[in-house]
């Protein structure tokens, strides 16, 4: 019983010791009595592997520690042979890992004695941060970001950014995010994963956290080349390489400051104008409005610097916005149900719950599986129901706007058209002799607008030629005539009183013209005239 309390006053004295290097050694069980070497195990181990100096544990991995160990342990005696059990190497690099968080944080490790007792929780961390390491080199590459444009919103764009830093270690093996986090001041609060405390405790000064801004500064360069106005403000901060001032500006640039803020005008006017009417196009449906709501609150509080227990807004000012935001009909009822919850006494009603409420309500008219596609594609057939009752209306014929039909809904107008699919999924009854309006015409697809161009273009050229063998046949009928009057005149030797025109000239001309291709001016693009002598073609050949 003695032991034991000698042993537990020994141990409370070494956790009041400021602690040093060579304390730590002490503290987690190396022996600290001089052997024939002149120097203790203690003093060794700390000399030798940390230099005496809390520094070295920052670059220290846990290869360098077993290597160190397994050398003490093949010395002889005479060399100063140091024997650590397993639990002995786990509680130097626990001590190790508690030196480390002691610095990220700008705090002096001896100013803190370290507890032994928490090795478990020091080694947990330790592995998070190498797991960290490992897996940045795949992830960063995978989640960089694409280069603010001027048509990129600041707001989107600053969250990948953020989630790319994320994914990058800092000189001391933190996510570098923390060289641009929006407090400036550290947070020590702990956080459910131990890198995210890091990051919010972080010291925003000192050697490593220059070189950490500058690598910052660098990676922001690049991806603001080309947007002219984000250009301008980085100039300020290249020379310095002062990457989190650059994001800072940029902050107030996109994002206002406090009062001026887009992000709180924003979440202002959701709170206190957007409403919600059922569940029908254009307005908002129900799950869409609860999570803009709900957002626009977070939002507010973060620019107020605000907890979230210590909102902007009361709770009964929130819930009668919610009320009062609340125009649908069927849901009278569950807003009187809220107001008498809200009066009665005892009853603790609060944001949160209302808006439970109101969506079960809405579940139990609409159904949980509803969509904004379907509710979309239900009001543009009720409108394509009212338009098909107006008379006189050939919603399909050459020139119309396509209708939303299906494709055995719509009329072919011509025995050789055909239906055709547009772009946006619309179906009409397309020809090359159709005329088209430009919204249609843009919706054509590559390969039909091919075949329109192939058809029109073949048949133009059919046209000129067609032209110049009936003018050229013209001529040589013309000269015939005149050759046989000729001859007949020259025969009789004075003006006959009629002339016989040879009808085999003409006969052989209107057989060349109906045998031709071109003569009976047959056209892809149709035509009711061109039809009717089409018929009386055929019956006379008939």
């Amino acid at each position: 019983r003695k032991e034991k309390k000698r042993k537990e006053k020994k141990k409370e004295a070494n956790m009041a010791v400021p602690l040093t290097v060579l304390n730590g050694m002490i503290s987690i069980g190396i022996d600290p009595n001089v052997q024939a070497t002149g120097t203790s195990p203690a003093q060794r181990v700390a000399s030798e592997v940390f230099s005496n100096n809390f520094l070295t544990c920052m670059d220290l991995n846990d290869d360098q520690t077993d290597t160190a160990m397994k050398v003490f342990s093949a010395l002889t005696v005479a060399e100063g042979r140091v024997r650590l059990l397993p639990g002995g190497v786990r509680r130097i690099k626990a001590c190790t890992q508690f030196v480390c968080h002691q610095l990220r944080l700008g705090v002096d490790p001896a100013s803190i004695a370290f507890n032994p007792a928490n090795e478990a929780t020091h080694n947990r961390q330790r592995a998070a941060q190498r797991k960290f390491i490992k897996d940045s080199s795949n992830l960063a590459s995978e989640a960089k970001p694409s280069s603010f444009a001027d048509s990129t919103k600041w707001i989107d764009w600053i969250k990948t950014f953020w989630n790319y830093l994320r994914l990058i270690p800092s000189r001391d093996n933190i996510p570098l995010c923390h060289v641009v986090r929006p407090q400036a001041a550290p947070d020590r609060t702990p956080q459910p994963d131990f890198l995210d405390t890091c990051v919010n405790s972080a010291a925003l000064t000192g050697p490593a956290f220059d070189t950490d801004n500058a690598k910052v500064c660098m990676l922001l360069k690049k991806l603001v080349e080309g947007n002219a106005d984000a250009e301008l403000i980085f100039l300020e901060f290249e020379t310095t390489l002062n990457g989190r001032g650059a994001v800072d500006a940029l902050r107030v640039r996109y994002e206002g400051v406090r009062a001026h803020s887009i992000t709180r005008a924003e979440a202002t006017h959701a709170i206190e104008k957007m409403f919600y009417s059922g569940e029908k196009p254009p307005h908002h449906m129900w799950a869409t409005f609860e999570a803009k709501l709900k957002a626009a609150c977070v939002n507010h509080n973060r620019i107020e610097g605000r907890a979230a227990n210590n909102s902007a807004h009361s709770n009964e000012s929130r819930l009668d916005k919610l009320i009062n935001n609340v125009k649908a009909d069927f849901l009278q009822p569950v807003k009187a149900q809220i107001a008498v919850q809200m009066n009665m006494p005892g009853v603790n009603y609060t944001f949160q719950m209302a808006p439970d409420a109101f969506r079960h309500a809405v579940n139990a008219k609409y159904g949980p599986n509803r969509t904004a596609v379907n509710l979309t594609k239900r009001t543009v057939n009720e409108v394509e129901g009212q338009r098909s009752k107006q008379p006189h209306k050939n919603r399909n014929g050459p020139g119309s706007e396509p209708g939303f039909k299906h494709k055995n809904q719509v009329k072919k107008n011509r025995p050789d058209s055909r239906i055709v699919r547009l772009k946006n999924g619309q179906w009409i009854d397309y020809h090359p002799g159709y005329g088209f309006p430009k919204p249609v015409w843009d919706q054509f697809p590559d390969w039909l607008m091919k075949d329109l161009e192939q058809k029109r273009k073949a048949f133009n050229a059919t046209k000129d030629t067609g032209t110049r063998n009936s003018d050229r046949q013209l001529e040589e009928l013309s000269q015939r005539v005149v050759e046989n009057v000729t001859r007949q005149l020259s025969q009789a030797g004075s003006v006959p009183g009629s002339v016989d025109i040879d009808q085999s000239t003409i006969a052989t001309n209107n057989d060349d013209r109906d045998n031709s291709p071109t003569g009976s001016r047959r056209s892809i693009m149709g035509g009711k005239n061109d039809q009717h002598s089409q018929r009386q073609n055929g019956s006379r050949r008939s």
